[in-house]
Parts: structure tokens; sequence; C-alpha cells
């Protein structure tokens, strides 16, 4: 059992620092949505915030990956998932660029695309899980995926890691 906790610890440690070299050596551009009319410490804050929910989102899917059949951490992704009133939902997708494009442009684009597809595919889950934690599994997913927007974007030389968002 300690072992286990460790080995959480331990990637949740190396996931947060491979976050903090991306983000603190420049290595990654980042996009954020802003509407009209928003102050430098409103975006600043959002941004953060953003950031953080985006972490924290992607961790917990990658445990949901790792471990697929531990309800626990769906429904903790469930709740990390909606917003404190319950109007909208959050998901994250990655998309890694195919060495296929000729041009780098290309393969950025398609990356893009691959991670808000994945992203609307965690969406199409949490849709699911919100109702009833065990079904469907991980991996036996049918039905329409949302219609959602992109909030937040990193994008690096090897992904693209997208935080979306939709209504319920």
């Amino acid at each position: 059992m300690t072992n286990r906790v460790s080995q959480r610890r331990s990637k949740f440690i190396v996931f947060a620092l491979c976050a903090g070299l991306i983000f603190g050596c420049g290595l990654a551009q980042t996009v954020q949505a802003r509407g009209p009319g928003t102050d430098g410490q409103t975006a600043a804050r959002d941004t953060l915030k953003q950031m953080a929910l985006l972490q924290q989102l992607q961790w917990l899917q990658q445990e949901i990956i790792n471990r697929p059949d531990q309800p626990l951490l769906r429904q903790r992704w469930a709740a990390a998932a909606v917003d404190s009133g319950g109007q909208k939902l959050y998901a994250v997708g990655v998309g890694k660029p195919s060495p296929s494009f000729q041009s780098p442009l290309a393969a950025q684009q398609a990356a893009e695309r691959a991670a808000f597809l994945d992203a609307c595919r965690w969406l199409t889950y949490l849709q699911a899980w919100r109702h009833d934690d065990r079904r469907p599994s991980f991996g036996n997913l049918s039905g329409q995926a949302p219609a959602a927007q992109v909030i937040y974007k990193i994008v690096t030389l090897d992904q693209t890691i997208v935080l979306v968002e939709t209504k319920p």
C-alpha cells in the first residue's frame, strides 16, 4: 500500500517538475482565450487557474488510463472537471505531431486537432460518469461528443495540450 502511495507521489513530482521545466524554460507557447475588456490582473489570475486545472485534470486522466477499473478515480476526476456552479465541464486533451507530415505547420495543426478530439472524448466520458461512475468502462465509449471550445493550450515541439470547456 505504501509502495503505491510513494509511486503516485513520485509520478506526481516528476509530472510537476516536467511541467515546471516546460513553463519555466520558455519551451512552451501558451495561448489563452481572452474576452474583450479583461484587464491584465484578471487575465493573469485566469491563466494561473487554467494552468492549475489543466495539470490537475491531466494527472487524474492519466491515473484513470493507468488504473481504468478504479471508480474512485473517476469520481475525483468528475468532481474536479465540473466548476463550482455546475455550469461548465472541463477536460484535457493531448495530441502529438506526426512525423509523416512534410510541413511542420500541418503537423502542428494535426496535433492541435488530435488534442481537441481527445479532450472531447474525455468530455463524453465525463457526461456519462456524472450519472454512473461505473459505466461505460474506460475504453468502451460510444456517444456524441459535446460542442466544446479550447480555453487554454500549451504547444511544444513534441505535443499540444488543450483545456476545453463545454456546458452540461
